[in-house]
C-alpha cells in the first residue's frame, strides 16, 4: 500500500465531493489538488491510502484521512518516515528548503503551478528530500530546459472535470467573458485596453468579469470606491469602466464576482472567452480549459502556458499584441460559423486534460519513483521555439550539458540576476 500525503493550503473549507462538478470558488492550483485527490482515491483506493494535510477541516469521503495543520513544519513532523510520498505545491521561500533538509525520511514531489527563480530551481535540484518536480505544462518544462532542475523534472497537464454535452448555439452575440483574479498579474488592465478597442466597433457589446481579488490577497486589502479590487488598481481601471454621464459603472460591464458551477451558465451564453490577456506568469490557463469544456472559443495572448492550452486557429485565437487580441474578438463576434467551429474543436481537445487520464499519469509516476526506475529522460523541446525564447535556452542547454561548460549560467539564472538588479534600481529610485 502506497501512503500518499497531500499538503494544501485552501482559502476556505470545501466539500471535496463537489469539485467534480466545478471549481467551488478556490484558486486554480487548489482546485487541481482537490480534483486529483478525489480521482486517485476513486480509481486506486485498493493500492493507495491518502491523507490530506490542510489548514481547514473539509467535507471529504470517509476513506480519505485528513489532518488540520497550521504550518508546513507541523506537516513535515507528521509525514517524516510515516508516508511513502508527500505531494505539495513547490515552495517559493528559500528558508522552507532549509526546513525540508532537517528531515531524513521524506520523499517530496513538488507540483509546480508557478514559475520560480534560479535560487529556487537550485534548491529543488540539490534537495535530497525532493524526488521529483512536476510542471503543469510542456511550455513551463521548456522554460527550465537548460537549468539543473530539469534533471528531476517532468510535466503532467492540469486536470479538468468532464462536462456533459451542452448546446451553445443560443449564445448572446457580442458578449465577452473574462475569468480570473482582478489583479494586474492576471491581465485585468490588458483586458480593459482590449475592450476599449472592441467597444469602438460594438458599443453595446457586453463584458462579463468573473472573479475578484480575494483569492490572491493576503490579509485585508483596502478596496476602491466601487469595491472591485484594491484601491490603486481600481483607480487605474475607472477611465475604462465608468460611464461619464452617470459616473457609475457602465451597464455593458458586469462584475459577477466568484462563481462556482454557475459560471458554466455564463460561458454557455457568451460569444467569446478570454483568460489572462497579459499572459504574465501564466503556466497553464485553467480557465481556458474550463471554457473549452462547454465549447466556448477563447482569445488570449500567445505567450507562456497559453501555447499548451490553445491551438491557434483551431481551438482558439492567439495574438502577441493588444490590437491583435481585440481583432480576434471582433472576428469571432462577427463570424458565427467560425465561432461555433472553433468552440467545437476546443471542446473535443479537452480530452487531453481528462481527469482520469491525468490521475493515471500521476499514479504511474508515483509507482515508477517507488520502484526506482530511471525516470527523467530529457524530453524534446516543443514548438513554437520563439515562446519564452526557448531557442536561446536550447543553445545554453547545449553549452552546459553537451559541451560540459557548466560555468555558463542558465537563462533562468540570467533572468533572475536581471530582475534582482531591476528591483534594486527601483528601490533606490524611490529613495
Amino acid at each position: 500500500m502506497i501512503k500518499l500525503a497531500f499538503f494544501v493550503i485552501f482559502p476556505k473549507p470545501i466539500d471535496f465531493r463537489m469539485v467534480l462538478v466545478g471549481n467551488p470558488g478556490i484558486g486554480g492550483a487548489e482546485f487541481c489538488f482537490a480534483l486529483l485527490i478525489m480521482k486517485m482515491n476513486e480509481l486506486f483506493s485498493s493500492e493507495i491510502e491518502i491523507t490530506v494535510f490542510s489548514n481547514y477541516k473539509h467535507e471529504i469521503p470517509d476513506n480519505i484521512r485528513q489532518e488540520q495543520v497550521d504550518s508546513l513544519s507541523l506537516t513535515l513532523d507528521k509525514v517524516d518516515g510515516n508516508f511513502s510520498f508527500l505531494i505539495m505545491k513547490t515552495l517559493l521561500v528559500p528558508d522552507d528548503y532549509n526546513l525540508l533538509s532537517k528531515y531524513s525520511n521524506l520523499n517530496v514531489i513538488c507540483w509546480s503551478h508557478n514559475y520560480f527563480n534560479a535560487r529556487i530551481a537550485k534548491l529543488i535540484a540539490k534537495s535530497k528530500q525532493i524526488v521529483a518536480n512536476v510542471f503543469v505544462g510542456k511550455q513551463m518544462y521548456d522554460f527550465y530546459y537548460d537549468n539543473d532542475v530539469i534533471g528531476k523534472s517532468t510535466y503532467i497537464y492540469n486536470p479538468v472535470p468532464k462536462k456533459e454535452m451542452l448546446n451553445r448555439e443560443d449564445y448572446v452575440p457580442y458578449s465577452l467573458t473574462y475569468m480570473g483574479a482582478i489583479i494586474e498579474d492576471k491581465g485585468i488592465m490588458d483586458l480593459l485596453k482590449v475592450w476599449k478597442i472592441v467597444e469602438k466597433k460594438y458599443p453595446d457589446a457586453i463584458l462579463n468579469i468573473i472573479g475578484n481579488i480575494s483569492l490572491y490577497s493576503l490579509g485585508s486589502v483596502r478596496l476602491g470606491a466601487f469595491g472591485i479590487t484594491e484601491e490603486c488598481l481600481e483607480r487605474k481601471m475607472l477611465p475604462y469602466i465608468i460611464d461619464k454621464e452617470t459616473n457609475q459603472i457602465k451597464d455593458t460591464i458586469r462584475f459577477l464576482g466568484i462563481l462556482s458551477d454557475e459560471k458554466y451558465d455564463v460561458f454557455m451564453k457568451s460569444a467569446v472567452g478570454i483568460v489572462n490577456p497579459s499572459a504574465k506568469t501564466e503556466t497553464f490557463g485553467m480557465g481556458i480549459i474550463e471554457m473549452a469544456s462547454v465549447g466556448l472559443p477563447v482569445v488570449t495572448r500567445a505567450w507562456n502556458g497559453h501555447l499548451d492550452t490553445v491551438i491557434d486557429g483551431e481551438t482558439g485565437l492567439l495574438s502577441l499584441t493588444t490590437k491583435g487580441i481585440a481583432k480576434n474578438i471582433i472576428k469571432l463576434f462577427s463570424d458565427r460559423e467560425l465561432n461555433l467551429e472553433i468552440g467545437r474543436k476546443a471542446k473535443e481537445r479537452v480530452d487531453v486534460y481528462n481527469l482520469e487520464k491525468i490521475a493515471l499519469e500521476w499514479f504511474t509516476l508515483i509507482n515508477k519513483i517507488k520502484s526506482g526506475d530511471k525516470l527523467f529522460k530529457l524530453l524534446p523541446l516543443s514548438k513554437p521555439y520563439w515562446n519564452n525564447y526557448k531557442f536561446l535556452r536550447y543553445v545554453f542547454f547545449l553549452l552546459r550539458f553537451k559541451c560540459n561548460c557548466r560555468f555558463f549560467p542558465s537563462v533562468v539564472t540570467i533572468e533572475t540576476i536581471g530582475n534582482d538588479i531591476f528591483k534594486c534600481i527601483k528601490r533606490h529610485m524611490r529613495h
